[in-house]
């Protein structure tokens, strides 16, 4: 059985959300991120256990921290969404054009923990692996993704974000106030806007449709876009973080010795979560373009 919906405006001018309504997937991104990072570790271009000092010798803060550690979050690098300053800087000029360089700047405060310590959620880690592939391919990230996952699965709707330009139907966001600190009626302008998504391609900047979203998660989990020992390797877990895999985030079905796989994302004016059962073959994507939406009550059937 299939269940499908679509509610709610696509836009200020009015025009109603559809199901196959343009979307902003947030950090679902960073499954398909990681998806790169195998398909070049499986045509011996990379390395998992090797440092990012092997391939970013600039960021000798993170020069131990392995390519498999920044995977699962283990790598100890700071979050720079985690930074007020970050915050305030996008609330100040939503329009500025910021690099993959300066967000990573933005991440310069004491580190969380020691790499491979612990599980500690990182942006920052994933427009690391952005720069490698782009390093590695010598190639932009948006092109690298073009060839490894749009192209084999003909997929007509997903991209990178490129800011300053949009696609013209990327349905808008509205930002939550009280997430910013602010009064729960201030204004704030309308998503998609240049800053929130400038420099994050690797960790945030995905572009597609609900539908072009089941198509990846279908072929990722049928071995269609990595092997199966790369796909036992993004779904392993460690026991101090057993929802967070090496690129996919984890979800005990209930009682049940079952799981399912796929990422969430949201803030910014956008949510998303898709996750599949391979089992079953059962599916789920949501994904709300407000803030104010709560989604933890369908969330949590996931264990989240």
């Amino acid at each position: 059985m299939v269940e499908t919906a679509a509610v709610g405006t696509a836009n200020p001018e009015g025009d109603p959300l559809v199901l196959d309504s343009v979307i902003a997937a947030g950090s679902v991104t960073k499954l398909f991120t990681a998806t790169l990072i195998y398909q070049l570790h499986e045509n011996g271009r990379l390395e998992l256990t090797e440092s990012l000092g092997t391939y970013l010798p600039m960021y000798k803060d993170y020069s131990e921290v392995t390519l498999e550690q920044l995977l699962s979050h283990r790598g100890g690098v700071p979050n720079y969404t985690s930074n007020p300053e970050y915050v305030e800087d996008l609330l100040r000029d939503p329009e500025r054009i910021l690099t993959t360089e300066e967000l990573v700047a933005y991440a310069s405060f004491e580190a969380p923990a020691l790499p491979g310590q612990r599980f500690a959620y990182s942006n920052t880690g994933y427009s690391l692996l952005g720069m490698v592939i782009e390093q590695v391919t010598q190639a932009p990230l948006a092109e690298v993704l073009n060839e490894g996952i749009v192209a084999p699965l003909d997929l007509t709707a997903t991209s990178l974000a490129d800011p300053p330009g949009f696609p013209p139907d990327l349905v808008s966001g509205w930002l939550y106030p009280p997430n910013f600190g602010l009064p729960e009626h201030a204004d704030l302008p309308v998503q998609p806007l240049a800053a929130p998504f400038s420099g994050c391609q690797a960790d945030c900047g995905l572009i597609t449709t609900v539908f072009e979203l089941q198509v990846v998660l279908d072929a990722l989990f049928a071995g269609e876009l990595i092997s199966n020992e790369s796909l036992e390797k993004l779904t392993s877990s460690e026991a101090d973080a057993p929802n967070q895999g090496y690129g996919v985030e984890i979800y005990a079905l209930g009682e049940s010795d079952a799981f399912a796989y796929g990422h969430g994302g949201g803030g910014a004016g956008y949510t998303t979560l898709a996750v599949l059962e391979p089992e079953s073959g059962d599916l789920s994507i949501f994904f709300a373009n407000n803030d104010a939406i709560d989604l933890a009550s369908l969330w949590s059937q996931y264990g989240l």
